[in-house]
């Protein structure tokens, strides 16, 4: 089955907002954005793109948006995003006009308030009877879209500049998906001119640095700072005064796209071949594009959900496809890649947060807390890190040594620890005898501790850290940096714990929603659950190596849900092969330890079920080359060793 296209047109605020929140949801999609024109063209490259909503009706998307700011704000600088925070005034003579703005978004912004009649007489030269002050996010569309647009060609998302006129013609070009987010155009396709007229905006933007605040005037005029210049908004007034000498540094003229209400729906088509496919309307903001644009791109996607879920398969869980390859797959990615996948992924970040999600106020819970305990801490040499740092990094070694720094600045090594395999991979004696082994590491030329330490190799002892957090999404964000920060100092972390009052309620929530047949969950956020325990907090351990990942698994704390996947180690695997697996026919190659191989017509793993047909080629090197649902390609090899009758998995990814 390939892999669903879906087509954006325009590229606008509005169109780039929803390919980025439909790749966030669903990364697998192969997406494309079609505009006619440049984006310097659009009515999306000259706004201040201040916070504020018009029709109290869109309060939800607004609020949405907002978060969505809030958190590039607090992660990704504003130079990059064009998000900034502005504080400001809306004066009226209709008092009602700032209640219906109270109510559309006093909730939401920051310091909403009611000027006294001293604060509004002294501000202004020609003050209203009524103003309003609050402080809100301002993302400039000059900066913010293009952000979007970079965002989203890193995620292989494709720009392509051509008119669209005729929106069957996309479908037969395979697009079975498609978001018209094309503002008055886009109405025009959709036959829908006469509930659209454009809202002429003219603008100019002038030098006024001493100018920081905000400022509309019964709605009709409006200066409003960006960041090099402040934005003079829509009519010329006599008699002012307060920007006199202001140099003009550019004029702007658009027409914004406004309907009474934003259009957000989804119609089911056809084409005149009878070629199927789905068209989601999504257009109407008027001046609020910027506003809007993420909550409404959010409503957009949720809209799309049935027809994702069709065309993908049924069941992608870890029980249909091994664990060990699975981790062997992604062991190219560092800690950080691991730290987003495991908690702040974005399919399972948009799940827990979605309007309709059981989850989501159980993710702004209170009292959680996080655990983080390093077990490994090791010295790296300058030019060689030696025999010691070797073990360490295939794993042989658990904990090298744990470093003590006495009154004379020199290293004491305290304890050293093997694991159960060393014997097998070292000589016995070394095993036998640590003592003797750790003598000879510290007298080895690779291990050198006061060398080391006046070199700046040491790395830090560090005791459990402990964070008592607000709430669970606090927990995670501590955890991600913290495990970043300690892996600066290559030291290994093996456990992390995230506890959370009624965490059984929340995993429960977690694994039903990706076990739903109506979301698109890929095999690393499902090992991700793969085992669950169940108890009054939830508990996640993971094993973490800094050269990739190893292992995810859960703590048992209680019994294990027996309705829940369980977590697969090798062992598992082989009785899983002989158990369950043996009725599938499809070729596989068999290595014995006497290097002799041999072809077998029998199935050591229900691997079709998750791959396209014809995916797996094999070579004659008795290797197989895999391609997963979203292209990647992966060499395996099968191992089988008679003595153990276990099943060792690898594969490496060719891409």
């Amino acid at each position: 089955m390939s892999l669903l296209k879906a087509a954006i047109v325009g590229e606008g605020v509005v169109g780039c907002s929803t390919a980025l929140a439909l790749i966030k949801k669903y990364p697998n999609i192969k997406v494309t954005v079609f505009h006619d024109r440049p984006f310097e063209q659009s009515c999306s490259f000259g706004p201040a793109g201040l916070f504020r909503i018009d029709n109290p009706d869109n309060k939800e998307y607004g609020r949405a948006s907002f978060k969505w700011f809030a958190e590039l704000y607090r992660t990704k600088s504003g130079a990059e995003t064009g998000v900034k925070l502005v504080s400001g005034h809306i004066q009226s003579e209709d008092k009602e006009k700032l209640v219906d703005q109270e109510s559309a978004y006093g909730d939401t912004v920051y310091n909403f308030r009611w000027l006294t009649d001293r604060e509004i007489n002294e501000l202004f030269v020609e003050p209203s009877k009524y103003c309003i002050h609050y402080t809100a996010f301002a993302a400039e569309g000059n900066m913010y879209v293009p952000f979007l647009k970079r965002t989203l060609q890193q995620s292989n998302v494709k720009f392509v500049q051509r008119k669209i006129d005729d929106f069957d013609k996309l479908a037969e070009e395979e697009y079975s998906l498609i978001f018209n987010c094309a503002g008055i155009d886009g109405a025009k396709l959709a036959g829908d001119d006469n509930q659209m007229q454009p809202n002429r905006g003219v603008a100019i933007e002038i030098q006024a640095p001493w100018h920081k605040h905000f400022n509309y005037r019964d709605f009709a005029t409006f200066t409003i700072p960006k960041t090099d210049t402040v934005v003079l908004g829509s009519v010329k007034q006599d008699g002012r005064w307060d920007m006199q000498g202001a140099k003009v540094v550019k004029e702007w003229c658009g027409l914004r796209p406004h309907r009474k209400q934003v259009r957000i729906e989804r119609v089911e088509k056809k084409t005149k071949q009878q070629k199927p496919y789905t068209l989601i309307h999504h257009y109407g903001h008027g001046s609020n594009g910027i506003t809007l644009g993420w909550g409404t791109a959010l409503r957009a996607i949720e809209l799309a959900a049935p027809e994702i879920a069709a065309k993908r398969p049924k069941k992608e869980m870890i029980d249909k496809f091994p664990t060990e390859l699975i981790f062997e797959m992604y062991s190219f990615l560092g800690l950080r890649d691991l730290t987003q996948i495991a908690q702040t992924n974005s399919r399972l970040y948009s799940i827990a947060h979605s309007e309709k999600s059981p989850i989501r106020h159980r993710m702004q819970q209170r009292n959680s807390e996080v655990t983080i305990e390093l077990v490994k801490s090791v010295v790296q040499p300058q030019e060689d890190h030696g025999y010691a740092f070797e073990l360490y990094r295939i794993g042989i070694v658990s904990d090298i040594f744990e470093y003590q720094v006495d009154e004379n600045s020199e290293l004491n090594p305290t304890r050293i620890h093997f694991d159960n395999n060393f014997s097998v991979k070292c000589c016995n004696e070394h095993f036998d005898n640590p003592e003797k082994f750790k003598d000879e590491l510290v007298a080895s030329d690779y291990i050198e501790p006061h060398k080391c330490y006046k070199e700046n190799f040491i790395v830090p002892r560090f005791e459990d850290t402990y964070f008592k957090c607000r709430n669970l999404e606090e927990a995670l964000l501590h955890a991600k940096n913290h495990l970043i920060f300690l892996t600066s100092y290559y030291a290994t972390v093996r456990k992390v714990k995230i506890i959370a009052e009624g965490g059984d309620s929340l995993l429960d929530s977690l694994v039903s929603i990706i076990e739903s047949e109506d979301i698109n969950v890929a095999p690393v956020s499902s090992a991700f659950f793969g085992a669950i325990s169940i108890d009054s907090k939830a508990v996640f351990s993971s094993k973490l190596f800094s050269k990739g990942i190893e292992a995810i698994t859960y703590e048992e704390t209680a019994e294990v849900n027996k309705s829940c996947h369980e977590f697969i180690f090798p062992e598992q695997i082989r009785k899983k092969v002989y158990e369950n697996k043996m009725n599938e026919p499809i070729k596989y190659q068999i290595h014995h330890s006497d290097g002799s191989g041999r072809e077998e017509a029998k199935s050591i793993w229900d691997i079709m079920e998750f791959v396209p047909d014809g995916a797996i080629e094999y070579s004659e090197d008795e290797s197989a080359t895999l391609t997963n649902k979203s292209g990647q390609k992966f060499i395996v090899k099968l191992n089988y060793e008679p003595s153990s009758t276990e099943f060792r998995f690898s594969a490496c990814s060719t891409n």
